[in-house]
């Protein structure tokens, strides 16, 4: 029997409205290991193994996974959102518990017995619950789950086959596996080795870890079975690394356990011993994401167990960390290894802190997080972890826990133990309820015996190997675990789910980083729960929780179908369901009826639930009185405008508009709109061709208009086709920027830095700065000047405008920042003696003998830096090489002809950083105008083919855009490489009678022009020149002064934004890092184009900037796609940033 077309299309429709999914999950071999009160477990060999995918719900739909006592393992279900029929109904319940007439056995009828509806009733009381999501009250972010890489563990996975030992670590790490994204490994031996050893035993107190090695523990074991996870898993692996124990000659009773501590003389030695550890693994490319203190310093002041150990008394650690540790961790190139103190049991961890913050307050500034042990938690209140954060505001992570470890465990190994699975699950939604951010196992696999363990320390794990097999076994703790590792990613954060009857189930609730709603439920009791979860006051969803199961349940909350919009009203909605999308759980007791048009949205203003936002502080606008020019903002000690980003709700957007007219970030609201009929699309074979209809038709509205189609606009997105991917926005820090920001205020300079890289200001995540000085100095300098002729640069030090300006500046930005900031760094000239001139200025190269120099001057910086713990993130390969060439200008200048660039990044530069501790900073090629990049790039590339390997990015400036932006388009093509605008400036030109010209609209239209015109053809980021200069455009030693979004008034202790701050905002406010650019276009016969660009965002919301340069305004209607768009109206010379959320249609 054959099919048509639109029985094909009804077999669709009812795959999708039953949320029916496809999956090729290998469902658990299972063996029952017979013993009373255990579960089975499941077997992988050779050939075999079961597997869990992760199946996205679809909208207004969710998927439940379920392990249970049971058998079931990660069995899935799927279901859709439900929605109350009246607001009354989410308080109504079916039972009346509530005024307690069956809750103690009085019947409902008064006859003091229970009839049977009340035995019913009654029954439905206790084995139901209900809970309410509070989606608006949000916790910690979660940092990731994961196992430890023991000797023991690696030597179980070595002894497997090959193709054993890939399976075991796609079990773990794997897509279709419990995607694991943490690892945590001992640093030298533990009780889970097969003999006690550390990095450097011999020889005795060899305090400058001469002999430091690693072990064939590492370089045969431990590292492969690292390497083999790195390949499989598509996530980022941290690794978290512990010490148990220093060699032994390092401790006062010179063993590897029993009472001891470390011997002072040693204390320096130990710190090194860490490091040393993160160096000989990153040889391996093993980056070592974070180290603790010591595991569990008790053990060797209380040892009740003779394991590797190391005891500290809280005192002696907090000196340790704060004179030792702290200080070498901080000053090594792995600085931004993060450092957990304690490492202990949970109710250890205040005595330590508070003890060694006594013992040393700086100690605190060096604690990353604190790390936590398993053990003791059921004995001591999960409230200690609530009262750490309040009181130390650090991260809370759980480094360690496995079962069958206690003295009153009779079985160390318990095959199948469900009641071990269970302990498992409730701690770890102990944990995360108090903000702990992930939550370690201890051996991701042992023997059947629970080992190798030296000191016949045995416990129990998820995964036990069967060696005489080649086979493992998953115990119930594996799946335990998987119902969080699996489903919870990464930056999740953490929601609170509070319940509301008398029957509890343990639960946990995450907003997943796209959006969904993530719920884990744990059922103790022996009989099934029906739980009812409330969403909002309109949405719910009921599952039933069988008998001591767990489910994770991921929701996909942004259902179309709970707000209808009816095709017959235009623009008509469920208030109720309006008040939720803004209120997020704000619970709404009484009924309101669907409003329409202006009646809608009348009551919503009247409610003040029209697009909720933050308080935003106005511009204090000054009026320059001079015609043709707009209004510019003033900040002073006491007051600032701020904007705040307000995310649009599902299926809505908000719009932010600066205009010559005098609006600054302007906020408006408004709803994604469909087209007429959905039913329209059935007419066309693709979205392509209803989209070309929708445009025809949109066309012929237009010419029927009497000459209104040069005031209207159509915008066709295409999120489908995008191009490349934004690293950010920022501004140059000079020491002329650093000197007018030194003399405001304290306050003002808040202000100052929260106006750029605040949340409530651009949110900037860029720097520039100058290596050394630039023409924006008070006076030309450079580093290392003298000894004449110093090829070793000796004399590499600070300049007072490092330590007195620029530095503080930075750390200042890095401060406030809540983002990472990327530093870019350039040269303007070497130090004299190294040019051809032996001058600052003119027509000079590099001396030929200086060419290493002048590579290895570029590490000084960054070594110099380091030590102030400012990354530099990229170089470039000199600042506007050209200058030294055809020096029209007269300031700071080495200048470079294209092949001696070439052979100086192919043979000195790009092989001093690739060969150095630096070698993940980028190099940017050129650093010049538009019109000179392919000048440049192709005579490097042939006078040395390695300098284009060595070149990471392009950096282009601002000036010379004469030139068309097609030549990037090409430069993307040839060299595929990421192009960034590093420099950009108003007033630089001979032409340009006025350097300053306050509160000019021109300048931010020219800027607002070229970051369009530059993004729209592969640049990946855009940074503008000085972030602020003084009302004369300086200082400048070269008197080249130029314009600056901001300019400070020292002497009254007050800056000013200028239209060009408000241009740059709207660029880098609402495109985050990571967005990519997507295509927008206008149909063929639209005469109403406006300049325009947009993106995605990683969030997936759909931001849009537009640029009317008209005197007239124009309505422009941006299509989503084929069935749906949004309407805006640009005013006359202005720019406006949509930020557009599509989730509620896919």
């Amino acid at each position: 029997m054959t099919m048509g077309l639109s029985q094909y299309f009804l077999l669709v429709i009812l795959f999708c409205s039953n949320n029916w999914v496809l999956s090729d999950d290998k469902t658990c071999a299972a063996r029952d290991v017979g013993t009373d009160g255990s579960s089975m477990v499941c077997v992988c060999n050779s050939t075999y193994c079961d597997t869990v995918t992760r199946e996205a719900p679809k909208v207004g739909a969710y998927v439940i996974y379920t392990s249970s006592k049971s058998g079931k393992r990660f069995e899935k279900s799927f279901g859709t959102i439900q929605s109350y029929s009246s607001v009354f109904e989410a308080e109504s319940e079916q039972c009346d518990v509530d005024d307690g007439t069956t809750m103690y056995g009085n019947s409902k009828d008064g006859s003091g017995e229970d009839s049977d509806d009340d035995q019913s009733c009654k029954e439905t009381f206790w084995n139901s619950a209900s809970m309410s999501l509070q989606v608006e009250n949000r916790q910690q972010y979660v940092e990731g789950f994961g196992g430890s890489i023991t000797d023991a563990v690696a030597y179980n996975w070595y002894k497997l086959s090959e193709e054993m030992r890939s399976q075991l670590i796609s079990t773990y790490f794997g897509e279709d596996g419990l995607g694991y994204s943490m690892i945590r490994i001992p640093i030298g031996g533990s009780d889970f080795s097969d003999r006690p050893y550390t990095y450097n035993d011999y020889p005795l107190n060899d305090e400058t870890l001469f002999n430091f090695t690693l072990a064939e523990e590492d370089t045969k074991m431990k590292i492969p079975m690292i390497k083999a996870i790195q390949k499989v898993s598509k996530k980022e692996i941290k690794i978290i690394a512990s010490t148990w124990s220093p060699p032994v000659w390092m401790k006062t009773n010179e063993k590897f356990y029993g009472y001891a501590q470390l011997k002072q003389q040693y204390y320096q030695s130990y710190a090194d011993y860490h490091l040393r550890f993160i160096e000989e693994y990153e040889k391996r490319d093993i980056k070592i994401w974070a180290v603790t203190t010591t595991n569990r310093p008790t053990n060797g002041i209380m040892p009740e167990k003779n394991i590797n150990s190391l005891g500290w008394y809280p005192a002696d650690l907090g000196r340790w960390l704060a004179i030792n540790l702290g200080p070498t961790i901080r000053r090594s190139r792995f600085n931004k290894t993060l450092i957990f103190a304690v490492d202990d049991e949970r109710h250890l961890l205040d005595w330590y802190l508070h003890g060694m913050q006594r013992a040393d307050k700086n100690v605190m500034k060096y604690i990353d997080g604190i790390a936590v042990h398993y053990y003791s938690s059921s004995s001591s209140p999960s409230l200690i972890l609530d009262q750490l954060k309040q009181k130390y505001k650090k991260l809370i992570l759980g480094t360690q826990a496995c079962e069958g470890a206690t003295g009153w465990d009779s079985t160390r190994i318990k095959i199948g133990s469900w009641d071990r699975a269970a302990r498992y699950i409730q701690n770890i939604i102990e944990d995360l309820n108090h903000h702990s951010v992930g939550w370690m196992d201890f051996n991701l696999c042992l023997d059947v015996n629970g080992g190798p363990n030296w000191a016949k320390n045995y416990v129990d794990a998820p995964i036990l190997v069967y060696h005489d097999k080649n086979e493992f076994v998953k115990q119930p703790m594996f799946y335990a675990m998987g119902h969080f590792t699996r489903l919870i990613p990464k930056g999740s954060q953490r929601i609170v789910m509070a319940t509301q009857s008398i029957t509890e189930i343990h639960n946990v609730a995450f907003v997943s980083p796209e959006g969904n709603i993530l719920m884990v439920l744990y059922n103790s009791k022996t009989v099934s729960v029906k739980v009812h979860i409330r969403i909002n006051s309109k949405r719910y969803i009921e599952v039933t929780i069988e008998a001591e199961a767990i489910k994770t349940i991921e929701i996909n909350p942004n259902e179309s179908v709970i707000c209808k919009q009816e095709s017959s009203v235009a623009y008509s909605v469920d208030t109720a369901c309006a008040i939720d999308y803004y209120l997020g759980n704000v619970q709404i007791n009484f009924m309101m009826s669907t409003l329409t048009n202006a009646g809608l949205f009348l009551n919503l203003i009247l409610l003040g639930l029209v697009a909720f936002t933050r308080s935003d502080q106005p511009c204090a606008a000054r009026d320059l009185g001079i015609e043709g020019r707009s209004i510019v903002c003033v900040c002073n000690s006491t007051y600032c405008d701020t904007i705040s980003r307000d995310p649009p709700a599902p299926n809505t957007f908000v719009a932010y508009t600066s205009s010559r007219a005098g609006k600054r970030f302007e906020k408006e609201t408004g709803r994604v709109l469909t087209f007429s009929s959905y039913n329209d699309a059935a007419k066309y074979d693709t979205e392509k061709d209803f989209t070309k209809h929708r445009v025809n038709q949109g066309q012929e509205k237009q010419n029927n208009d009497d000459g209104q189609f040069w005031t209207r606009a159509t915008l066709v997105l295409d999120q489908n086709v995008r191009f490349q991917t934004i690293e950010g926005f920022g501004g140059s820090v000079t020491d002329a920027a650093a000197y007018n920001w030194i003399k405001l205020s304290d306050e003002t300079k808040e202000f100052f830095i929260r106006s750029y890289y605040g949340e409530e200001g651009l949110e900037y995540n860029l720097i520039r700065t100058p290596i050394g000085g630039a023409d924006f100095s008070t006076h030309p300098y450079t580093y290392n000047e003298y000894p004449w002729n110093d090829a070793a640069l000796t004399n590499f030090t600070f300049t007072n405008e490092d330590i007195f300006l620029k530095i503080p500046m930075i750390k200042h930005i890095q401060r406030t920042s809540k983002q990472e900031v990327k530093l870019m760094a350039s040269t303007w000239s070497p130090p004299v003696w190294m040019k051809t001139n032996e001058r600052i200025t003119g027509f000079a190269q590099l001396k030929p003998e200086y060419f290493q120099s002048y590579a290895d001057y570029h590490i000084k910086f960054m070594e110099l830096y380091e030590q102030a713990e400012i990354e530099i993130w990229a170089l470039t390969t000199t600042n506007e090489p050209i200058n030294g060439i055809v020096p029209f200008v007269t300031f700071n200048s080495i200048g470079w002809f294209p092949a001696e660039l070439g052979r100086w990044v192919g043979q000195n530069l790009g092989p001093t950083l690739r060969s150095s501790r630096f070698n993940k900073t980028l190099i940017f090629a050129v650093d010049d105008q538009r019109y000179l990049l392919h000048l440049y790039l192709l005579g490097m590339e042939a006078a040395d083919r390695d300098s284009i390997k060595y070149t990471d990015g392009i950096a282009v400036h601002y000036y010379g855009n004469f030139a068309p932006p097609l030549l990037l388009d090409d430069l993307h093509t040839r060299y595929n490489k990421v192009i960034i605008a590093t420099e950009a400036c108003e007033g630089p030109m001979p032409w340009d009678i006025m350097r300053v010209k306050i509160g000019s609209w021109e300048r931010a239209y020219r800027y607002t022009k070229n970051i369009m015109e530059d993004l729209n053809h592969y640049v990946a980021g855009w940074i503008d020149w000085n972030l602020c200069l003084d009302e004369k455009g300086g200082p400048n030693w070269a008197n080249n002064f130029v314009d600056a979004p901001i300019l400070v008034y020292p002497e009254r202790d007050e800056f000013i934004k200028q239209p060009m701050f408000y241009a740059m905002g709207h660029f880098s406010k609402f495109i985050p890092r990571g967005s990519r650019r997507i295509s927008s276009t206008y149909p063929f016969l639209d005469l109403g184009r406006i300049p325009n660009i947009a993106f995605i965002t990683p969030g997936g919301n759909i931001v849009v900037v537009l640029q009317n340069t008209n005197t007239f305004n124009m309505d422009v209607r941006i299509n989503i796609d084929a069935l749906r768009h949004v309407q805006v109206t640009v005013e006359s010379e202005s720019i406006k940033t949509i930020e557009i959320n599509p989730r509620l249609f896919k």
